[in-house]
């Protein structure tokens, strides 16, 4: 349980160091576009060490760390409360070493996020420890579990906005645990408020004590926005009222539709359409909107003088996208249907024709286990195995809903690759097993 995670992310940090990413610069720069966590610790230990690279093998050291912590915290908490043999700790902590070996060989991405300078780094380890704590906070009415994981709520979003599906989770596990009423409602609306005024603060802080501006990241926007161009069409302008802006949406236009990089150029096939939008969503987003409205916003005379330059594109993509998106509600229906099917399929394998198949059959197989497991620790109230089946239902039930939740968030905002799905793909197949262990146990003992 503790030498192996420690040995395997020790070992690949030395294997491969650091890596730098495409967005590895924001967070280095502390761009004024980022949540404040992640470039903090970055600057953290570049605070520490002084010029040169040494911070970065530092912050890598530290993903790593933390990534063993939480594989070794997930695996002594499951062990001991499923009472697993040497085999089935065995599995439970290969689960997420192997889920890792995933993204650094088999999605081609040449190393593993613990190596990363991105916040997968730390989000993908903080996820599974979330799901640790929700299992505990569910079956032992914690309140250490909820304190914990309420503080793993407010580092995950002040490191990635993605993170608020730990909110949203956290609320239905509140309201289950402690039923539903009046009380309850007024509990968790005050600790959601908490939470997320709390992420608030530190956000605006951080930004007036690095730019001396008491506000929140920027550019948060450009995501809808991005959606918006790619469902657009040419005579979709006469919507947008400003004339200057009228200009700025048919240069952007003409530039994304000459490259065929718009829904109309996709191809006509489900797996070829989601693929179109996966390959060119930063094509259209970073290639084209950021890069001509940032090196020439001066230019443009739209709010000039009212607004600072970034908020005069925030502004201007926020025009885009109230101008566009009312009139392309069946686009934007289809791009996330799509987008959530094939999100469904990334969560527990990689995307392709074979393993979309195999996608199906395994949620078939977990959703059958899981109404069988359920209905068992329905039924069997005084048996000796009903807290290892209400533990195994309540993980598999939380697994799923933590699936559904993350796809459906990332889906209507960007496109699913594996770096938004991840996170779920250790506690999916750990559900599953623990799922067969209590599932087999029954049996003998009948």
């Amino acid at each position: 349980m503790l030498v192996m995670p420690f040995a395997f992310y020790i070992a690949f940090f030395f294997i491969d160091g650091y890596v730098i990413c495409a967005d590895s610069s924001s967070y280095i720069d502390m761009s004024f576009t980022r949540e404040p966590l992640y470039p903090m610790y970055l600057d953290l230990f570049r605070k520490i060490t002084g010029q040169g690279d040494t911070y970065l093998y530092l912050a890598v050291l530290g993903q790593s760390l933390f990534a063993a912590f939480a594989t070794w915290n997930v695996t002594k908490y499951l062990t001991e409360k499923f009472n697993l043999n040497s085999l089935y700790v065995l599995g439970v902590t290969a689960l997420p070493l192997l889920s890792s070996l995933l993204c650094r060989f088999a999605a081609k991405r040449s190393s593993m996020y613990t190596n990363s300078i991105m916040t997968e780094g730390i989000t993908i380890s903080l996820y599974l420890l979330f799901i640790r704590f929700a299992l505990e906070y569910i079956t032992e009415k914690s309140k250490k579990s909820m304190m914990l994981c309420c503080l793993l709520c407010f580092i995950g979003i002040s490191t990635r906005i993605q993170m608020a599906v730990l909110i949203f989770l956290f609320i239905l596990i509140y309201l289950y645990v402690n039923k539903l009423s009046r009380k309850s409602l007024a509990g968790i609306a005050l600790i959601t408020l908490a939470i997320i005024a709390s992420s608030v603060l530190l956000d605006c802080s951080y930004n007036f004590v690095l730019r001396g501006q008491f506000t929140r990241h920027k550019d948060a926007g450009r995501f809808p926005t991005t959606i918006a161009m790619y469902a657009a069409e040419e005579e979709y302008v006469d919507y947008i009222e400003d004339p200057e802006l009228k200009e700025i949406y048919l240069r952007l236009y003409n530039i994304c539709d000459e490259e065929g990089w718009l829904m109309h150029s996709a191809p006509s096939d489900w797996l070829g359409g989601v693929s179109h939008f996966a390959d060119h969503y930063d094509n259209i987003q970073l290639d084209t909107m950021e890069t001509i409205l940032t090196r020439e916003i001066s230019t443009y005379e739209y709010k000039s003088g009212v607004l600072s330059d970034i908020d005069r594109i925030d502004a201007i993509e926020k025009e885009f996208r109230d101008s566009l998106i009312p009139h392309e509600i069946p686009k934007i229906a289809k791009i996330f249907i799509n987008n959530f099917l094939s999100g469904l399929i990334l969560s527990v394998a990689k995307k392709s024709v074979l393993l979309t198949y195999y996608s199906i059959a395994i949620y078939i197989i977990y959703i059958a286990l899981m109404i069988l497991v359920l209905m068992k620790a329905r039924k069997a109230s005084r048996s000796s195995l009903h807290g290892k089946m209400v533990a195994a239902g309540a993980l598999s039930l939380l697994t799923l809903t933590s699936i559904i939740s993350n796809v459906g968030l990332v889906s209507m905002v960007i496109f699913c690759q594996t770096r938004y799905t991840i996170y779920n793909l250790a506690p999916f197949y750990i559900a599953l097993l623990l799922m067969i262990k209590v599932l087999l146990e029954d049996k003998r003992k009948h």
